[in-house]
């Protein structure tokens, strides 16, 4: 992705990959507590686990990779965006982005449930929160994108790190191939680029 004839996409392209993750979580946990017994419960869970472990990378992914892409173009120069639906909108600072917080709760929610339905422990990286709570602070003191015209526009999170050249390469090339492979995990193992 390059800055070509002052203008530059909103969204790379990977938006269309993007899972709800509290609708899906709901729609599943719903499933999993239909049955009354137990070793149903366990047994659906252990099922749908990884369904919920592939939509909540999803969503972290995409979370970084609105991160990634911001950090990406403040160092590529300016031009004016295109395709930002949020432009122009009435921004409510009292309504905070509900999902985030959701997935956030559900992570330690999965960590419990996980150990009562398999007696087992897992863990999720501790980098899974710290992305969506950055992405939150991003979309704040951009009000939600709404008055984000240009690049310039455009505000970053205190604790991100300016990457090197070799890894705002490494990020473009990274962000393109998502685009492709509709794979938004596959940015995870770049947030030490930033944060």
């Amino acid at each position: 992705m390059t800055v070509l004839d002052k203008t530059v996409k909103f969204d790379p392209g990977w938006g269309r990959h993007v899972l709800v993750y509290s609708g899906t979580v709901e729609y599943l946990y719903q499933d999993i507590n239909k049955f009354k017994n137990l070793s149903q419960r366990s047994f659906k869970f252990k099922q749908y686990f990884p369904k919920i472990v592939t939509v909540l990378e999803n969503n972290i992914g995409f979370y970084l990779g609105c991160l990634l892409w911001a950090v990406y173009l403040k160092n590529s120069g300016e031009a004016e965006f295109s395709g930002n639906h949020c432009l122009g909108r009435e921004y409510n600072e009292e309504n905070p982005d509900l999902e985030i917080d959701y997935i956030i709760t559900s992570i330690d929610k999965l960590k419990n449930d996980y150990k009562y339905y398999t007696g087992k422990s897992t863990d999720f990286p501790e980098v899974y929160k710290l992305i969506l709570i950055t992405y939150n602070e991003f979309e704040v003191i951009n009000k939600g994108f709404t008055e984000t015209k240009n690049i310039s526009d455009l505000k970053l999170p205190a604790n991100l790190k300016i990457p090197s050249n070799e890894d705002l390469s490494k990020i473009n090339a990274s962000i393109e191939a998502v685009v492709e492979s509709g794979k938004l995990e596959d940015l995870i193992p770049l947030a030490d680029t930033i944060l």
